[in-house]
């Protein structure tokens, strides 16, 4: 008859490799909400364009076709960066740069703003200057020249 052990049981090593399988699917990168874009424009073939060329440089994208939702959503979900209509309104001549305005003064650290619009005159950019847009963009628009900007201005 084989004799039994009454030994004590072997304690467990001191530092224990753990290694974890992780599937490819669960592995790929997840977009992270700091990379979030506010869209703010009326036309709907220049937001799909332009969500499109954001999403495929990683940006996430919301868009809004008019003001009334966007404080809310900046208060609640600030976003990386604005890109917006100088012209558009919601009831009133120069809207857009007005509730900018706004929304820069109740934050601690100003967001970039880029500023979009078919005005090519010196009275939109001023009004876009004055509500802290940090670029104005002419349309059509190049859209090679804000995704650089956009970049340079967002880098994390």
């Amino acid at each position: 008859m084989p004799e039994l052990n009454h030994s004590a049981p072997p304690k467990p090593a001191a530092n224990p490799v753990i290694t974890k399988v992780v599937s490819p699917a669960a592995a790929s990168p997840r977009p992270s909400p700091l990379k979030l874009i506010y869209l703010v424009e009326r036309d709907k073939s220049l937001t799909d364009e332009l969500s499109l060329q954001l999403q495929q440089r990683g940006y996430q994208v919301q868009v809004f076709h008019q003001l009334k939702s966007l404080p809310k959503m900046v208060m609640q979900s600030p976003p990386l960066a604005i890109i917006i209509e100088v012209m558009l309104t919601d009831g009133g001549d120069w809207t857009a740069p007005k509730v900018v305005l706004s929304l820069q003064k109740n934050r601690p650290k100003p967001l970039p703003v880029f500023f979009i619009s078919s005005r090519v005159d010196m009275a939109a950019r001023l009004v876009a200057a004055r509500a802290n847009g940090h670029a104005y963009f002419d349309k059509p628009l190049n859209i090679n020249a804000l995704m650089e900007k956009l970049d340079q201005l967002t880098a994390l």
